[in-house]
């Protein structure tokens, strides 16, 4: 259809790369220094663009962490941040590790679960240690509950909601999180059932949102009056 989605814009940008030199150069002298925000989510594809607009100097900062690569699935690929120093061997490490928004113990338990990721982490690689410092006097601990069933661990979740609440904690004061939208029938059910008053935050997706779907049923009875 002569078309362009996301993956040619990528793809089109190294090939013409690779025929134009005259071209590569003079986005070469145009950026003369690159920095790449969420390294770890970059592509096999994207790494061979950034290459390619470094000139001889190489002035090039990367901003990532090893641990937050999730997107496999569309392509990211972690080994890009997992051997940059091999590429880059005169880079310079700076670990961020003050943490604003937890209290120490929540960070602590995050850090020995990610340690079953090794040896496929830079803290292994690099020999470097990432382990956060809490700057914030919340205090908090996480605990592990293991349940049968997912209906069991709804219930489990809501029961101990509900001991809360009769304690005297308020309601407002306690969230439940999800991996995704399709988990909250459950419990949405389960707190009704204790008659536990309760808000739903999602973000809906694109195309289920009021506003959007006036617009595509407006084209659509543009494109078929008879629709």
């Amino acid at each position: 259809a002569g078309r362009y989605d996301f993956n040619d814009m990528i793809i089109w940008v190294l090939d013409i790369f690779s025929q134009n030199a005259a071209l590569l150069q003079s986005y070469q002298e145009r950026y003369q220094f690159i920095l790449v925000d969420e390294f770890q989510d970059t592509n096999s594809i994207q790494m061979d663009i950034i290459t390619n607009l470094l000139d001889e100097s190489k002035n090039i900062m990367v901003v990532g962490d090893d641990d937050q690569a999730i997107y496999r699935f569309r392509g990211a690929s972690v080994q890009n941040i997992l051997n940059f120093r091999s590429q880059f061997k005169q880079a310079k490490i700076i670990v961020l590790k003050d943490n604003f928004r937890s209290g120490q113990a929540i960070l602590d338990v995050g850090y020995e679960l990610i340690q079953n990721n090794n040896p496929e982490r830079l803290e292994v690689t690099e020999g470097i240690n990432k382990q956060l410092s809490a700057h914030t006097h919340k205090d908090a601990t996480a605990k592990v509950y293991q349940y049968s069933h997912k209906l069991n661990e709804v219930d489990g979740v809501v029961e101990k909601i509900d001991a809360l609440i009769k304690k005297g904690v308020d309601s407002a004061e306690i969230a439940i999180l999800l991996r995704k939208n399709s988990q909250l029938k459950s419990y949405i059910m389960s707190l009704q059932k204790k008659k536990i008053p309760y808000y739903v935050h999602q973000d809906v997706e694109l195309f289920d949102q009021k506003s959007v779907k006036i617009m595509v049923n407006l084209a659509n009875s543009i494109c078929d009056p008879l629709d």
